[in-house]
């Protein structure tokens, strides 16, 4: 058995912790965030120089003005006026392959938290041996303002202004929060009707997370909670955990909380608590995942708060829910120094991407429970993401047995490898997947040298 449950300072240099303020946790940015993990692992393995130059910032940071014509705001003084979104897409590296990375409709997208997610990309790919490199990009905007063809003109014009950034073998966006896969078959067209080659089968490959209709994969979908539900897997087994044994609390429970939700209840695991934006319920007995995920779907539903499975609780009484496993799967810096503190699990697995701040880390760790990072637990969505891509070159042909046995394998066998990394450096869970997956970009790296 392999466990990172290292009492004290993370791995890496004691500078590397984050100062307080009047015993507060400091505000450090996601960026900023990245860049001291980053460190602390390079450090840890002692990264070659080169590897250290070539990953420690993005190659491209690209801002765009999204001009549209608006016909169905919510605000009735928008409609029939343009108005201008900013958007982003960062490329961070694409030394590994491709970049591959997510877009995201959301009104606090900035440069930094794209920037940020772009890295958690690149370190993330290689952990699962996916030939991706890393980008990320976003729209600051609510979505839930807007109709369907405000959301329809803003995706062809963003897919038009980045043309030339994205391509098949170039940059291939995905799915994030608030896009979906007709957003996806939307840009997908769009890029066709400019693309000089527009009549290719193989422009299909320039974005994933599409409709099966337009190229998409079967089992994409729910690819990132099913991941999820694998890394946890390991984990017990590498704990000696029978599934029946472990309950489960999820903060989010959308496309990635709710399918993890029902793939670890097919494991045997109990789910007992779930919360979102809107609220937070529990039961001790159980909460039926697949009950819950058509309430949240349905009509009047949208939310975890009011299923009439489970007791309404407060933000603390979730946070202190007697649950083994701890799934945050909403948005970033969930688990702080204070949310922290209240777990009462042995592991956290991140649904969600950045979800835990670098006090909420130490603390963690201080308290003996473990962490699957997102850039190796949520790395689910990205695996089946390459294999849409292969088939969209028309080089394989995949059905749902194949994809849930690759993502079992994957999981299977880098989770070994990076549980032999926690144990060579004697450290965390979240510094081994750094390690591991610099050195696999790194390798590439020095082969190649650095031009000129």
């Amino acid at each position: 058995m392999v466990s990172s449950r290292v009492r004290g300072k993370l791995g890496g240099k004691s500078g590397s912790r984050p100062a307080k303020a009047g015993g507060a946790e400091q505000e450090v940015s996601l960026y900023q965030a990245d860049k001291i993990r980053f460190h602390r692992a390079a450090d840890l393995m002692r990264l070659d120089d080169r590897a250290r130059a070539a990953l420690s910032e993005p190659r491209r940071e690209i801002i765009y003005n999204v001009p549209v014509m608006v016909s169905q705001s919510r605000n009735p003084a928008e409609n029939g006026r343009a108005k201008s979104f900013l958007a982003y897409r960062v490329q961070y590296n694409n030394i590994y392959g491709p970049y591959k990375g997510g877009l995201r409709y959301h009104p606090q997208v900035s440069l930094d938290e794209v920037k940020a997610l772009a890295a958690a990309m690149t370190w993330k790919c290689p952990l699962l041996e996916i030939p991706f490199g890393g980008a990320k990009g976003g729209v600051a905007i609510d979505p839930m303002q807007y109709g369907p063809a405000d959301i329809e003109a803003l995706t062809r014009r963003f897919t038009y202004e980045m043309l030339t950034d994205i391509g098949p073998d170039q940059d291939c966006p995905a799915p994030d929060v608030n896009t979906n896969e007709q957003i996806m078959d939307w840009l997908y067209d769009t890029y066709c009707m400019h693309a000089s080659d527009k009549f290719n089968v193989c422009n299909a490959a320039v974005v994933t997370g599409k409709s099966v209709a337009c190229g998409g994969l079967p089992g994409r979908a729910p690819a990132t909670g099913q991941g999820l539900s694998l890394a946890i897997r390991e984990w017990a087994k590498d704990h000696k955990k029978k599934p029946s044994s472990l309950r489960v609390a999820i903060q989010g429970y959308g496309k990635v909380g709710s399918y993890a939700g029902i793939f670890l209840e097919d494991m045997g695991m109990k789910l007992v608590a779930v919360a979102d934006v809107r609220g937070a319920i529990a039961n001790p007995r159980g909460i039926d995942a697949r009950k819950l995920a058509e309430y949240v779907k349905g009509p009047g539903g949208g939310s975890v708060a009011g299923y009439p499975g489970a007791a309404k609780v407060s933000d603390d009484e979730f946070f202190s829910a007697k649950a083994e496993v701890f799934i945050p799967a909403a948005l970033e810096n969930s688990v702080t120094a204070r949310t922290a503190r209240l777990l009462k699990c042995q592991v956290v697995a991140e649904g969600a991407n950045c979800p835990t701040t670098l006090e909420g880390d130490e603390v963690l760790a201080e308290r003996g429970i473990d962490v699957l990072p997102d850039i190796f637990a949520n790395a689910g969505g990205v695996a089946v993401s390459y294999l849409e891509w292969l088939f969209n070159h028309g080089t394989h042909l995949f059905d749902l047995a194949y994809v849930a046995k690759f993502l079992s394998d994957r999981y299977e066998r880098n989770y070994k490898v990076i549980a032999e990394a926690v144990r060579k450096y004697k450290t965390d869970w979240r510094t081994a997947c750094y390690i591991v997956s610099l050195g696999r970009i790194g390798e590439k790296i020095v082969h190649r040298g650095l031009y000129p």
